[in-house]
């Protein structure tokens, strides 16, 4: 009798023991659950927030390195581009206006933040946000492509090289998107043609190529065009 209380007081203990034991485990798992879903959680509503990411950056394009340090595109042949409202605008196979216009008449081509073109003739005195001649007829054909398509929403977006203090670059970057932008304005683009931001600089973020070489770095400094809404 003895024997029989001792080995059911024994299977008693030992069920209690694996009963807390269960009851720890479920505990620290809907514990880890919970704090994983709390990680989760603001990992989304952080990148919810993030306008700036690209998610897809644009090809740089072949081209020669000049004298100065810039990187100038090898132009394609020359082509006549109709917009809808009858005027005719004068670029090159390849060139900006070219690939937009052809993106703003694909149906099929969705419209979002990781839709980039590179302007070709967009390109600045060194350290500054003062445009060098030649940009005038890029600029004035992507007025005519805005006004011609009021439907549009584009950003603007300027980019450096790794060259430097990065926060002072970001602050050159977001001066040279916005000189464009107020170019833009100046020559009769509608402010309605422009997202909710405008333009932004991201400085050294989202190269196209290496910043190894100087023709690497001179294809990373560049202004580009995000079509945000068609």
């Amino acid at each position: 009798m003895l024997l029989a209380l001792i080995g059911l007081g024994l299977v008693w203990w030992m069920n209690g023991c694996n009963q807390t034991s269960d009851e720890s485990t479920r505990e620290a798992s809907a514990t880890i659950d919970s704090a994983g879903a709390s990680i989760d959680d603001a990992v989304n509503k952080a990148a919810a927030t993030i306008d700036s990411v690209v998610t897809v950056v644009p090809e740089a394009g072949s081209g020669t390195l000049d004298s100065a340090g810039n990187w100038i595109i090898t132009k394609g042949e020359p082509v006549k581009i109709k917009l809808d409202n009858g005027v005719e605008i004068s670029a090159f196979k390849g060139s900006l206006e070219d690939r937009f216009h052809a993106f703003i008449k694909d149906p099929s081509a969705i419209a979002g933040k990781d839709i980039w073109f590179n302007f070709e003739d967009m390109l600045f005195e060194s350290n500054k946000a003062t445009l060098k001649k030649g940009y005038e007829v890029q600029l004035s054909n992507t007025v005519e492509m805005l006004k011609a398509y009021p439907t549009l929403k584009i950003k603007l977006g300027a980019y450096t090289d790794n060259t430097g203090d990065s926060l002072k670059n970001v602050k050159l970057s977001e001066s040279r998107a916005r000189a464009v932008y107020n170019l833009l304005i100046s020559k009769g683009a509608p402010k309605a043609s422009f997202d909710e931001k405008p333009y932004e600089g991201y400085g050294p973020l989202y190269p196209v190529t290496e910043n190894t070489t100087a023709e690497g770095r001179a294809q990373n400094r560049r202004v580009s065009l995000s079509v945000r809404e068609k």
